[in-house]
């Protein structure tokens, strides 16, 4: 029988049955490479056999209760969970939320402009659809209101003729229905 290293390390540490050393202590005195294999074992045992700086009790409980808190079905006490949260991050949570709060805060107390977008000086563009005898109240209440800008009249769809040549007058020269 020629032993492999799992046999070899199983010897080492006292798991071979009784009935299979004498082979295996053969093996090794006779070949050479398990004799190698064998030592190299037995090296990095004497390196690993060195006192542990913890306590394995105290490891093991504590393994055992990470365990268990991770097993399904086990309640969680979320409420005694604790978060690291850095500071600078909560500092840049705190400096938003008071940036917002301010910014609403600010927009809340502005006055609100309740003046008419006419009398804030702005145009506006209005249609009316009247009869001919509406119109001069319509100009009137313009007027009236102080409204009274600029007024485009949109006559009828009519087809008008010109008769005679235009002739260009100015208010000077016009007087109550004749040429001056």
């Amino acid at each position: 029988m020629r032993p492999d290293a799992m046999i070899l390390s199983a010897y080492l540490d006292g798991e071979v049955p009784e009935r299979f050393v004498p082979d295996i202590e053969a093996a090794i005195e006779r070949e050479p490479d398990v004799r190698a294999a064998y030592e190299r074992l037995v090296a990095l045992r004497s390196r690993l056999d060195v006192d542990l700086p913890f306590d394995v009790a105290e490891s093991s409980r504590r393994s055992w209760t990470a365990v268990m808190r991770e097993v399904p079905g086990r309640r969680r006490d979320i409420w005694r969970r604790r978060v690291a949260v850095p500071l600078p991050l909560l500092a840049a949570a705190a400096a938003g939320i008071a940036i917002l709060a301010g910014a609403l805060l600010w927009t809340t107390l502005q006055p609100i402009d309740a003046t008419p977008q006419y009398a804030r000086g702005g145009d506006i563009d209005l249609t009316f659809r009247v009869g001919e005898t509406d119109m001069e109240r319509v100009l009137q209440w313009l007027v009236d209101k102080n409204m009274l800008g600029e007024v485009n009249i949109q006559l009828p769809e009519q087809r008008f003729q010109i008769v005679g040549e235009p002739v260009f007058v100015r208010p000077a020269q016009y007087e109550g229905g004749r040429l001056r």
